[in-house]
């Protein structure tokens, strides 16, 4: 043996230690009788490989279901054209995030916002269910996260980024009065001022407003700018 290999686990093909190899060519050999095997072997998870090879999907994720390996389940789903059953799957099991990327696929924006906010997030909730024209539930849910989050300011900024996105928008600022408008300028505009982004945060307190605020920014912008500092 070279030294390379020396205190390495080094497989041989055709071992019962990688018998993968043999088992792909049984089973485009003897499908069903490679199938009965793993079955019987209880190795459903290796079934659910192979019908993913043989472009099985639904098989695939029959067996990956009954394997535990539920996100490969749910993927496999998807591909099988059944990508609603399979976000409905991951909600009740739990994984909100994925539940909602994969009802999002599919324009189920709502149920996507109603995922999001079970997983706790707040802006994403927001955003998906401004997605799904709900205005009114998103700013609520916009406004809610900003009065009480104890995020970290990078997690806020983020936030701030996918409000600001909204407002930019008609047919989402169009559906709130101007009380709800200005509020989540203004929100936004502390998250931005917080995070450094002055000149954006003093467009946001001017449109929310807030034009004292917005004042006193631009004005120590202009002083900043005298003084031969760099502008935020």
């Amino acid at each position: 043996m070279n030294k390379e290999m020396l205190g390495h686990d080094v497989r041989e093909p055709y071992t019962a230690r990688d018998t993968s190899f043999v088992e792909e060519l049984d089973m485009a050999q003897h499908p069903l009788h490679t199938l009965a095997q793993l079955k019987k072997e209880k190795r459903y998870g290796r079934m659910g490989e192979l019908y993913a090879r043989l472009n099985q999907p639904a098989e695939s994720a029959r067996w990956f279901m009954k394997d535990g390996q539920y996100q490969r389940a749910a993927e496999e789903l998807a591909k099988a054209g059944k990508t609603l059953k399979a976000a409905r799957m991951l909600y009740r099991l739990g994984e909100y995030q994925t539940a909602a990327r994969f009802f999002a696929s599919i324009e189920k924006h709502k149920q996507a916002a109603e995922a999001l906010l079970k997983g706790g997030d707040l802006p994403g909730a927001a955003s998906a269910c401004a997605e799904a024209g709900l205005s009114v539930k998103a700013a609520e849910l916009f406004r809610e996260y900003f009065l009480t989050s104890q995020d970290a300011p990078k997690a806020q900024e983020g936030a701030a980024d996918l409000c600001y996105r909204w407002l930019q928008k008609n047919e989402f600022t169009g559906n709130l009065t101007l009380e709800q408008r200005n509020e989540l300028c203004i929100l936004t505009g502390k998250r931005f001022l917080a995070s450094g982004r002055a000149a954006l945060a003093a467009t946001l307190f001017q449109e929310g407003g807030d034009t004292k605020t917005a004042s006193e920014i631009y004005k120590r912008l202009d002083r900043m700018q005298k003084e031969g500092l760099p502008r935020s």
